[in-house]
């Protein structure tokens, strides 16, 4: 088995997480102030380059194969399938299980709208200009929460498979974006506070 199969399996997860926890942090941003940093261009610009990210990541994990029929390492199925006929027979029961697992995550309602998403919004944005390359249907708080289990599901998956090497591997989840937010509007509702004062 390559290692590679497991690093970027791993990084894909992580980038899963990552890119998920950033959304939440814009969406669920208290906007105390009339203006907020998370309306700004650069900030939309960030939103959106974060699904994508998100959708590819996710599609990566779920796929063997990417578009053009090539091998995908980053694809749980490769690598369940790597274990079962390289180096673990007795992982083959196991490695069935595991794919029928990933099969069943196939058909749940939010895979089909990150790939969705991923298809059409994201992918083929070029097809898909109303209101501009930036202009998508983000998630909601509900489709947020469903796409947290989604990545813990296969993030349980994951580890299943890395056990047979006595390797447990550690995704980091945290994010401080929340708190860059909140401090970002405060300077700047008290910059132009302290400038008009200023001017008077």
């Amino acid at each position: 088995m390559h290692l590679k199969n497991i690093q970027y399996c791993l990084m894909a997860l992580h980038l899963s997480y990552k890119s998920l926890n950033e959304i939440t942090s814009i969406l669920l941003h208290d906007k105390e102030f009339d203006k907020s940093i998370v309306d700004s261009e650069t900030f939309r610009f960030y939103n959106y380059s974060l699904h994508y990210m998100f959708a590819m990541e996710v599609c990566k994990l779920m796929q063997a194969k990417n578009i053009s029929g090539s091998a995908n390492y980053a694809s749980i199925k490769r690598l369940i399938g790597e274990i079962s006929a390289f180096h673990k027979p007795n992982f083959i029961k196991i490695g069935d299980r595991l794919e029928r697992r990933i099969s069943e995550l196939e058909l749940n309602g939010i895979y089909e709208k990150i790939k969705d998403m991923r298809d059409t919004n994201l992918a083929h944005s070029d097809e898909n200009q109303n209101g501009g390359p930036l202009s998508f249907r983000s998630f909601n708080i509900m489709e947020i929460e469903e796409c947290r289990e989604l990545l813990d599901d296969l993030q349980e998956i994951f580890k299943e498979c890395t056990t047979q090497f006595d390797h447990t591997f550690i995704i980091p989840t945290n994010t401080k974006t929340q708190n860059l937010l909140k401090y970002a509007d405060e300077c700047r509702a008290f910059a132009t506070k302290n400038r008009q004062d200023f001017l008077e």
